[in-house]
């Protein structure tokens, strides 16, 4: 009896063993996805500089991405893709790519989290870059194009804050429909007394009626109604841009004839 007793024991511990060392084979199993850079990430930018940021998972399955930026000096942090903070499900074998901007000079890294599509846990694997040196600049506007015809594009020449363009070749019956504005940094236009905010480094669509001309039907404003305004060969219209203390002055010429 003190024999049988003492068998059933040996089976039942060995059953054990068998049954822990199954677990910990099937723990150890389970893959997830671990994220790393796909290209190295700038450690200087200017604000509103795009920051281009590519990541990979190593995964079979679907991942989602969680990132934010982290300022160094106060520890704030601030989610670049909005809403839950997560991305949408992407493949996980694939480069993920996106784009930080940061508004305010400064020290701060990006962290950069995975998880596996579904999962309820925060994160399975996570990096961040070094730090990026983000430093202010004056503010400027960088780009003006008109819009002709609602798909031809015209680019200006630049002389000093002034934008030139030779519109003397178009007809009577060309339209300027749209104009697009850019500026480095987030700021205010003022054309001709209307208020137009604009985001650092992202086009902003304005209307001519915008600028001041009243001539305009939804189509857009015909040269012709731009040469009756004025019998000299060009139209200048002067505006400026500004934030804060921050102010500059900025003239468009246009060559009508």
């Amino acid at each position: 009896m003190k024999n049988f007793k003492r068998f059933a024991a040996l089976v039942l511990a060995f059953a054990f063993f068998a049954m822990s060392f199954n677990f910990v084979a099937s723990a150890a199993s389970v893959k997830v996805p671990k994220v790393s850079f796909a290209a190295q990430v700038k450690t200087s930018a200017n604000v509103f500089d795009l920051i281009p940021v590519s990541v990979k998972a190593n995964y079979s399955g679907k991942v989602q991405y969680r990132a934010y930026i982290v300022d160094e000096a106060t520890k704030k942090t601030y989610d670049i893709f909005g809403g839950n903070g997560y991305s949408a499900a992407v493949d996980g074998n694939k480069v993920f790519s996106f784009n930080a901007k940061i508004a305010k000079p400064g020290k701060y890294h990006i962290t950069i989290m995975v998880k596996r599509d579904g999962s309820k846990v925060k994160y399975d694997t996570y990096v961040k870059t070094k730090t990026i040196v983000v430093k202010d600049v004056k503010l400027s506007l960088k780009s003006i194009d008109v819009l002709v015809n609602g798909t031809m594009v015209v680019k200006p020449k630049v002389n000093g804050n002034a934008f030139i363009f030779d519109l003397s070749a178009m007809k009577d019956s060309d339209r300027v429909t749209h104009l697009n504005l850019m500026a480095n940094k987030n700021s205010n236009v003022n054309l001709s007394g209307n208020i137009v905010r604009v985001a650092g480094n992202v086009k902003k669509t304005v209307t001519p009626k915008q600028f001041g001309l009243d001539k305009n039907p939804p189509e857009g404003v015909t040269l012709g109604s731009l040469r009756s305004l004025t019998e000299g060969n060009s139209l200048g219209i002067n505006f400026y841009v500004y934030e804060g203390k921050e102010k500059v002055n900025y003239a468009v010429v246009v060559k009508i004839r």
